[in-house]
């Protein structure tokens, strides 16, 4: 299946009016660019784009909704409609629009679809069966997303790689029933009569702790969602004039780059010497010479008894084949017992073989545990990370400091704003991966549940627990039933997982070689919840700026084309942070990428990148902008040019003018 945008349609929003077309061929790829001055409204095009895919522009708040309103919309109401080309395989391609009509008064969306001329327009968001299924919130976040979310994918700290991969191919429905199977549980569990009553009752007090620790982890974490999403708001709103400060004069843009590289590469290496201190300060040996000295004798022991390995085996075999002893005497019934008797005495080969195994354990235990004695090595090099982390630190802080000195009152309160919307962010995040830190509590831990932060472990604890009390009732059978069934899921689930993570890697790393320079030394050589990224085994936290997009461009092709669905690139500050050298060559490999790519360009992504896309052959310029005296220049331009090739509506202009769009940019009008 083959989607692509036809065209969309705004009127009465925080954007001009007006009808944006796309390019789109039958065969091969066309790149469309889009240029605004800076708050135009390209988020608020992102953002009414995905909402309408997904369907989710319905369930916005009404405070949400009113955010659409356009400045001088006098009517209380507004329109946003998007219209497709599907094509399905060996059939005619078909067209679609959603239809989203706002009630500003109220905070109101109601979304129509027109699936052809004789159904005309119907209430709801109904989409073929054959896409649906292709724009949930997490299929569409893969081709419809701004330049910046680039990195979440190759982000160790993030599972942006994994939370992809389950919505394109199910998993996300799979996790759904087992929830469902999960709480029919719970539900038939206590439901039973009891076999032992007094276990049952402590064990049910026990479950009902746990579902309150739960509820309260729970209503946390929808809060701790809920800052984020307030708070990625405000760093949408920010970023724009938060970048067009930094990158006032030529230097500070690639600086700026480089202490950002300098800062994450710190702070990787602090998780990592952090992570190889913890694995050594688990070994207990390490710890207590003396536990690690009485483990060597132990072994020594092993060694100075000779244990034979093996003559089970050989004895037992003699008996059986009844040829007589090796003696040459015959086997008569007494000898037969004799060696029965003695035959527990001696070793099987598996126990052998364990016991040798324990032997080379205890042996490298030891050489390791004397080879890790030096435990303010590993504590030095920790230290020294943590201070070139501060370092790092300080630089960007210096650097950002030099710029509000030179800024205006003005644009230093929005460079303050955007730093603490940032380590804001860093914070809630934090926040949300303990909550949602998936791990089953042990024995001990199970009582105390107020010592849990993670929703996920204790939904983990009231399953075991739930298990153990049908196991007490007379409806054990639907415990046991439900064991099996959720384990074959899972082992299912695991193994599909496996293998189509194992296909998208080799595929992504094909696309990578096809559209790097030839030996370039990069690849994806793991994924698991991200793209661990490096080169012949050899880890390395992340790429360079273009590389990062041609990783993340080729992941997401390679999810579609595993999924055998085809989808327009739809990227809102397309080649954000790359060199003007890099933006060029990258620039010239996007043909190479989709069959339709959408970019909405800012003016400091230009240079390089313009050159380079005009080399991939089939491109669109689209510029859109406001009627308003700040763009006088444009609008005296744009009406020079003949009438068939701009579009005026009541409040901005629209052209697919080629020189027009080269000739003129647009930052702040």
């Amino acid at each position: 299946m083959k989607v692509s945008i036809l065209e969309f349609e705004t009127i009465g929003l925080r954007c001009p009016n007006a009808k944006v077309s796309f390019k789109n061929k039958e065969t091969g790829s066309v790149i469309n660019l889009l240029q605004m001055p800076n708050g135009t409204g390209k988020t608020t095009m992102i953002k009414l784009l995905s909402g309408t895919l997904t369907g989710e522009i319905e369930n916005w708040t009404p405070n949400e909704t009113k955010e659409f309103m356009g400045k001088s919309n006098d009517t209380n109401t507004g329109e946003f409609r998007l219209e497709l080309s599907i094509e399905e395989s060996n059939k005619h391609a078909k067209n679609i629009s959603f239809l989203v009509r706002f009630d500003f008064e109220h905070g109101i969306t109601e979304l129509f679809t027109t699936r052809n001329v004789e159904s005309g327009l119907e209430k709801g968001h109904l989409p073929p069966p054959s896409l649906r299924q292709f724009i949930s919130q997490g299929c569409v976040d893969v081709f419809c997303f701004q330049g910046d979310k680039i990195k979440d994918i190759i982000d160790p700290q993030k599972e942006d790689a994994e939370v992809t991969i389950n919505a394109f191919f199910g998993f996300d429905d799979i996790n759904t029933f087992l929830n469902d199977i999960k709480q029919y549980h719970r539900v038939a569990s206590q439901s039973g009569r009891p076999t032992n009553q007094g276990n049952m009752d402590s064990l049910e007090n026990l479950i009902s702790t746990w579902e309150e620790r739960s509820a309260a982890l729970k209503d946390r974490l929808e809060k701790e969602l809920g800052k984020r999403k307030d708070n990625n708001k405000i760093l949408e709103e920010l970023k724009d004039k938060y970048l067009k400060i930094i990158t006032a004069s030529s230097d500070q843009a690639g600086k700026q780059i480089e202490l950002n590289k300098a800062k994450e590469d710190a702070e990787d290496a602090v998780r990592g010497n952090l992570g190889l201190l913890w694995d050594e300060l688990k070994n207990p040996f390490i710890l207590s010479d003396s536990l690690l000295d009485g483990l060597h004798e132990f072994r020594a022991n092993l060694e100075a008894m000779k244990l034979p390995g093996g003559s089970r085996e050989f004895f037992e075999e003699l008996i059986e084949l009844d040829d007589g002893c090796i003696c040459g005497e015959p086997l008569i019934p007494a000898r037969v017992s004799h060696i029965r008797s003695k035959i527990e005495e001696y070793l099987s080969t598996d126990e052998a073989s364990i016991v040798n195994t324990i032997k080379e354990q205890i042996n490298e235990t030891y050489k390791n545990g004397y080879q890790s004695k030096h435990l303010s090595e590993e504590f030095t090099k920790l230290e020294d990370s943590i201070s070139a982390q501060t370092l790092a630190e300080t630089d960007l802080t210096t650097f950002l400091d030099d710029i509000k000195k030179n800024a205006s009152a003005e644009d230093t309160q929005i460079i303050t704003n955007y730093g603490d919307a940032s380590t804001k962010k860093t914070n809630i995040d934090l926040a949300i991966k303990t909550l949602k830190k998936d791990y089953t509590p042990d024995q001990t831990q199970r009582l105390r549940p107020a010592d849990c932060f993670s929703y996920e472990a204790a939904e983990n604890v009231i399953e075991e627990l739930t298990i153990e009390l049908g196991k007490m009732s007379t409806r054990r059978d639907i415990s046991a039933a439900y064991e099996v069934i959720r384990d074959v899921i899972n082992i299912s689930k695991e193994n599909s997982l496996r293998e189509i993570k194992s296909l998208i890697k080799n595929s992504t790393n094909e696309k990578i070689k096809e559209t790097l320079p030839a030996g370039s030394p990069l690849e994806v050589i793991e994924l698991d919840k991200y793209l661990k990224l490096g080169w012949q085994d050899k880890v390395q936290t992340e790429a360079r700026g273009a590389q990062n997009i041609i990783i993340a461009y080729s992941f997401a092709r390679s999810v579609l084309e595993e999924a055998d669905i085809e989808f327009p690139l739809i990227v809102d500050h397309p080649v954000a942070n790359v060199d003007e050298k890099n933006r060029r060559t990258l620039g010239s490999k996007l043909g190479l990428m989709m069959h339709q790519f959408i970019g909405f360009l800012i003016d400091t992504e230009r240079q390089g990148f313009l050159e380079g896309v005009q080399e991939t052959g089939e491109v669109r310029y689209i510029s859109l902008f406001s009627n308003i005296e700040g763009n006088k220049t444009f609008i005296d331009q744009i009406e020079s040019l003949p009438a068939d090739e701009y579009t005026k509506s009541e409040n901005g202009y629209i052209s697919y003018n080629k020189d027009f769009f080269v000739s003129n940019i647009m930052g702040d009008h």
